[in-house]
């Protein structure tokens, strides 16, 4: 909690409460959990805010257990990005999905929840859902700045928020789970 407290120290926050730091891999390196005796590959984000956020990418290294590196980007580099289908257009994530599919076998397999629901979820939607909640998996939503973000949940609640802030989403409009090929297929079919 020190190295944490110490790395936020030394970066500045803009006025939209992102943090713009001279090596954010040294800030995001420094602010890593201990290992938690479980699977999980804990991965932060290193490019923050909307459009140019790289949290979808963080939750996706940390349930495929790859680095940040390896997960192909969805922004195009359009900083004057006015909405995510500017800023993400469908081939970039089309783009995405293929390494998904092809390089981990699995499927990303969203929910829309409508409308949104405050944390933590409902244990019983899991089961309306047929998932199981203790399974990490991703949960969209707006953060407490109200710009949208992703995280890695567990039963209702945020597991790993990958902003080096840790705040988390104040409710969730997306819950996405990544599942092998042929079980997401016959779901999607």
């Amino acid at each position: 909690l020190r190295v944490v407290e110490t790395a936020l120290a030394r970066a500045s926050v803009t006025d939209s409460g992102y943090l713009n730091h001279p090596d954010p891999a040294a800030l995001v390196a420094a602010m890593e959990p201990d290992p938690q005796g479980d699977w999980m590959n804990y991965v932060s984000q290193t490019r923050f805010g909307f459009p140019a956020g790289n949290c979808g990418e963080a939750c996706l290294a940390c349930l495929l257990g790859c680095a940040l590196d390896d997960v192909p980007v969805a922004w195009n580099g359009d900083m004057n990005a006015a909405t995510f289908e500017e800023a993400q257009p469908e081939e970039r994530i089309e783009a995405q999905r293929r390494w998904i599919r092809d390089v981990h076998g699995a499927v990303e397999v969203p929910w829309k929840l409508t409308p949104p629901l405050p944390l933590p979820l409902p244990l019983s939607l899991y089961q309306e859902l047929g998932r199981d909640p203790s399974t990490p998996h991703l949960l969209t939503g707006p953060n407490p700045d109200g710009v949208p973000h992703v995280v890695i949940g567990q039963s209702g609640a945020v597991l790993w928020d990958p902003n080096p802030r840790r705040r988390g989403i104040v409710e969730c409009t997306h819950i996405g789970y990544l599942l092998p090929v042929a079980e997401a297929d016959a779901l999607l079919t």
